[in-house]
């Protein structure tokens, strides 16, 4: 399993050579180990009052 012809297609329309082709092999679960960490996101991470994300969690807030 490869994503060669991808790459070829774009080579050919470039005018690329196809022995500069890299073959990339797919992984299972590869993308574990190449996953990126996304940056701080305030919209999504801080809950306080006037945060769009608190806002939505007290919106379907149930005290049990």
């Amino acid at each position: 399993m490869t994503i060669k012809s991808d790459k070829l297609d774009g080579q050919k329309s470039s005018g690329g050579a196809a022995s500069t082709a890299t073959v990339k092999k797919l992984v299972p679960y590869g993308g574990y180990y190449v996953n990126k960490v996304p940056g701080h996101d305030p919209e999504l991470t801080e809950t306080g009052p006037g945060t769009p994300m608190g806002e939505y969690m007290r919106a379907f807030w149930h005290p049990v």
